[in-house]
């Protein structure tokens, strides 16, 4: 039976992918910081190991990685998916809240592909799966510390990719924009960036089966859309082209808010 450890599998996309590998016949890692919402997932799906851990924590991350090198079964996917943002500016933040993105979205990310790596290449196989962000294309002001987490996790898995080349283990990167998530939730009623809302959310399943299109294909990226794709790499090629641009996809951005506010609202959630 095939292994897959999957990072934030509590969460929306991390969920619904832990699912569809499930459904698959893996046998699953799931490691998340909320117990109760991953044991009882974990209950849910067979052949299912949870493991809570604050990828924050040094040390709770440390025997988590201690634990994935010293297992004799083979993993064939790791999929490293946890991420946390914040909406506030930079000169309005705490100092500790902008080190915790740090460590979640980048060291820990880096740190669990590297172990990743070093199992995969005694195995002689492997994919290894990083779910980013647009952001990691297009910056986000009022979240520009997630911006810098995703950009710089965006080099390093394109790195990765170029250092494992012909070992056969292989290293993708997921793009999603705005997902029907907790956290886009959460950002929603608590000023998140506009441009998270410019196009209309995909669902969680959505991008779980962008996995596993990346899986069989084994591409370095992947985006939600075409738009995407383009959008962020203009921006990347013009980096000013944001300032200018920003007014109107801010105002956009605010209409698909509002409209997806009304849509929880609807929903029953508040």
């Amino acid at each position: 039976m095939q292994q897959i450890l999957i990072t934030g599998a509590a969460g929306g996309i991390g969920r619904a992918a832990a699912k569809k590998f499930s459904a698959l016949g893996y046998s699953l890692w799931l490691v998340d910081r909320e117990g109760s919402a991953l044991e009882e997932l974990c209950r849910q799906l067979p052949h299912c190991r949870a493991f809570i851990v604050d990828l924050a924590d040094r040390a709770q991350l440390s025997n988590l990685l201690s634990e994935l090198e010293s297992d004799p079964g083979e993993l064939a996917v790791g999929l490293v998916n946890a991420g946390i943002a914040s909406t506030l500016h930079v000169a309005d933040s705490d100092p500790a809240d902008l080190d915790l993105q740090l460590e979640v979205n980048l060291r820990s990310a880096i740190q669990i592909n590297r172990a990743l790596a070093k199992k995969m290449l005694t195995q002689k196989r492997g994919h290894i799966i990083n779910t980013i962000s647009a952001a990691a294309l297009v910056p986000l002001p009022g979240s520009a510390t997630y911006s810098a987490t995703k950009f710089g996790l965006r080099g390093f898995t394109n790195a990765l990719h170029a250092e494992l080349q012909g070992s056969g283990v292989y290293v993708s990167g997921i793009y999603p924009s705005a997902v029907d998530t907790p956290m886009l939730r959460w950002e929603a009623r608590n000023g998140g960036s506009p441009l998270n809302f410019v196009s209309t959310p995909k669902s969680a399943d959505y991008i779980a089966d962008l996995i596993l299109k990346a899986l069989r294909t084994r591409k370095l990226e992947y985006y939600s859309s075409r738009s995407d794709s383009w959008m962020g790499k203009l921006i990347g090629c013009v980096p000013g082209l944001l300032v200018r641009i920003y007014p109107f996809f801010a105002r956009l951005g605010q209409r698909g808010m509002q409209r997806y506010r009304r849509q929880l609202e609807l929903q029953g959630e508040h």
